[in-house]
């Protein structure tokens, strides 16, 4: 019953947050505005499913929700076509159906990151070519030893969009850190395999059908597919598959097989 309970309210709060407001978030801004706005996908999966068991024994059904802005800070840097940006992700996993053990938050990961946007120029964008963000980004979860996962790397990323298609090609370079002479010090590599299981790069497609979405993702050992439909005046249905490793920080060498359905907020 306390499940049913949670998954109705969020299921109808969701929308109310998507209303049209004077303070509503926009989903882009343009060459002058430095307004907050929203940079990755925004949602909230309401229910969502791991069908590989987990040796940690948590339970496989959880919500799990990413929140993602941007702020300009410099706008056209020497009279060219390049601006600065900072940018936060945060998502989070919630095992709030598991009421014995008091609804824990499982895991949560801090992504900001400083990057270029770079337009890129008519004779590329003939082709499909828009934009490329090159920067810094941090990635971690905040926890302390033995649980503690962490990496920083600096990273290009390439948007394309072609009729109905779009997405994105990113490939980053890890700054390195030195391995740890004991797994209890607080300095050193917490996730020294993670470019060996994540790889160097990963793909986003997506294809508009109207307003309809289907978005694939896959990078080395992980793919994901997705599909938004409208939902409302701003909100989407939305209906995630995971399959491989690195879901979130403290999964980056478990492989889950996860399907989720909840609310996107922004695409």
């Amino acid at each position: 019953m306390g499940r049913l309970f949670f998954l109705v309210i969020m299921l109808f709060s969701m929308p109310l947050l998507a209303m049209d407001s004077d303070d509503a978030l926009p989903e882009k801004d343009d060459d002058t505005t430095f307004s907050l706005v929203t940079h990755k996908q925004n949602f909230i999966i309401l229910y969502g499913y791991d069908f590989k068991e987990q040796p940690d024994g948590r339970d496989p059904e959880e919500v799990n929700f990413q929140i993602s802005l941007k702020k300009k800070i410099l706008n056209k840097i020497d009279h060219l076509n390049v601006q600065l940006y900072f940018g936060y992700t945060q998502k989070s996993f919630w095992q709030i159906y598991n009421h014995s053990n008091s609804r824990p938050f499982r895991e949560t990961n801090y992504n900001p990151e400083l990057y270029f946007n770079i337009d890129l120029v008519p004779e590329l964008r003939q082709y499909g070519l828009t934009n490329v963000y090159a920067g810094y980004e941090h990635e971690s979860n905040g926890r302390d030893l033995p649980a503690s996962r962490s990496w920083d790397r600096f990273y290009a990323q390439l948007f394309f969009k072609y009729d109905n298609w779009s997405g994105s090609l990113k490939g980053w370079k890890r700054i390195p850190e030195p391995d740890k002479t004991d797994p209890t010090d607080v300095d050193g590599d917490d996730n020294p395999e993670i470019v060996k299981i994540y790889g160097s790069g990963e793909l986003r497609v997506d294809y508009d059908y109207y307003a309809h979405r289907f978005g694939f993702f896959g990078r080395k050992n992980a793919v994901g597919l997705d599909v938004s439909i409208p939902f409302g005046r701003k909100a989407y249905v939305f209906v995630r598959y995971f399959s491989g490793f690195g879901e979130s920080l403290i999964d980056y060498d478990r492989h889950v097989n996860r399907l989720g359905v909840g609310i996107q907020l922004s695409r």
